[in-house]
């Protein structure tokens, strides 16, 4: 995909409320809720549903569309009924 794969335990408090947010699988009082912040300021403090939605726009299509397939795919790969998409499957 050409993107380095960083993944840092300070980035999951900031990646969930924005993802949860961007796709508005919650609204931002559960958003608030889930991750025990008391006050608004914090919580707009890690919510950039904005942000995701800009890098997200900026990735070629190809890219997009893969990353929504293996989104959609990830319950059936944690589960054991499907094996994870491998970057072969990215169209080109």
């Amino acid at each position: 995909l050409g993107m380095k794969p960083s993944p840092l335990l300070y980035q999951l408090p900031h990646s969930g409320p924005s993802i949860d947010f961007a796709d508005q699988s919650r609204d931002l009082m559960a958003i608030k809720r889930r991750g025990r912040w008391r006050s608004d300021s914090s919580l707009r403090r890690y919510e950039k549903g904005a942000q995701v939605t800009k890098q997200l726009r900026a990735l070629p299509a190809s890219v997009q569309s893969f990353v929504v397939r293996a989104a959609a795919s990830l319950p059936g790969v944690l589960g054991g009924r499907l094996r994870p998409l491998t970057l072969s499957a990215l169209s080109p």
